[in-house]
């Protein structure tokens, strides 16, 4: 019985809930959204509704809620664990859900489209330097220098099936020219990757501090190591790229004097700084972060499930960075959105295309 507790409250830690105290068969769970007294029952499985609301309707003293530690999980339990007052952790399936929100969190799909057809596009939309089709089809580069602009991009597929997935694009995108396949209209190709790029999946986890943003920044530097970074609500939509695992730039400040002995700081808040990087784990915690709802979020963490993200960024000069086209995602959705950023990252991504 200690063995299983040890187990689900290591899961629940794991999926950051905070396990505040513990007293028989009763506990205290935290999460951004509440505190709250779960009675804990256990079993194999919990195979019908009906077991549930009797056992919910039964609770003793200061419990409010319900937690279920079973071996697996079934149906049942997952239908019914919406209801923000039943938890489940499930000891050999390592999930659980809490105030209904599940650990891990469903991953997106990675589909050929997302595999191999936007990249492609964000591949092509680098240089105005034509690409042969023998680009796209070469092996994936290996270390970590960003390979040439123009040369073998790496997707590592075939050239027939490179040549199928051109002739899925808008009609007038792109065109073939004697030297290779060159983006014929620029706009029009970025809106059709904004409208069909599905996003990167894989987890994300909101942190909030109430700290200045310039101490935020220079702590993530120190944190992120090569992790990926966008660099959300500057005022210069290209400082986002520049913005790197070299580290964050913090954001632009006007230096008009108050009086004499000060300078005014302005800074830019909008949106999260939001961190793409394979160490989702960091403990912000260690420092002032708290955990907090997507809407009040400083800082966002996020373990993204599309493989393909780092790859194109190598090819704006950007190593371990995302590219526009990614960024520009981040920036029309979630709590972050700023269609002004997008429209001057568009025209500066433009420009860098038509000189490359």
């Amino acid at each position: 019985m200690a063995a299983n507790r040890q187990i689900a409250y290591d899961i629940l830690d794991a999926a950051w809930v905070d396990v505040m105290a513990s007293l028989g068969d009763t506990v205290w769970l935290n999460t951004w959204r509440e505190t709250a007294c779960y009675q804990i029952f256990t079993a194999a499985r919990i195979n019908t509704v009906k077991r549930i609301l009797d056992d919910l309707g039964g609770l003793t003293g200061a419990a409010t809620h319900v937690l279920y530690l079973v071996d697996r999980v079934t149906p049942a339990l997952e239908e019914i664990a919406a209801d923000g007052r039943i938890a489940y952790v499930g000891l050999r399936d390592r999930v659980c859900c809490v105030g209904g929100a599940l650990w891990p969190p469903p991953q997106v799909e990675v589909t050929t489209k997302h595999r191999s057809l936007l990249p492609l596009v964000r591949h092509l939309m680098v240089t105005s330097t034509p690409f042969r089709q023998g680009d796209f089809a070469a092996p994936a580069p290996s270390g970590d220098e960003p390979p040439l602009m123009g040369s073998g991009v790496g997707l590592g597929i075939s050239q027939s099936r490179v040549s199928k997935l051109l002739g899925l694009l808008p009609a007038g995108c792109v065109k073939r020219e004697s030297a290779g396949w060159v983006v014929d209209d620029f706009d029009d190709l970025w809106d059709w990757h904004l409208t069909n790029y599905p996003g990167p999946g894989g987890m994300r986890f909101s942190w909030r501090s109430d700290r200045t943003r310039s101490t935020q920044l220079r702590e993530l530097t120190k944190l992120i190591g090569d992790a990926a970074v966008v660099h959300v609500g500057d005022r210069k939509a290209a400082r986002i790229l520049r913005s790197g695992h070299d580290g964050i730039e913090a954001p632009l400040k006007d230096t008009t004097p108050r009086n004499r002995y000060e300078e005014q700081h302005r800074f830019d808040i909008h949106g999260p700084v939001i961190l793409y990087s394979a160490f989702i784990n960091l403990r912000l915690r260690s420092l002032p972060y708290v955990r907090c709802a997507p809407a009040d979020a400083t800082v966002q963490l996020v373990q993204p499930a599309d493989p393909t993200i780092l790859t194109t960024a190598a090819q704006w000069d950007n190593g371990h960075r995302t590219d526009p086209l990614i960024t520009a995602w981040e920036l029309t959705h979630g709590p972050q959105q700023n269609p002004a950023e997008v429209e001057s990252l568009r025209k500066w991504a433009k420009s860098y295309w038509e000189t490359h």
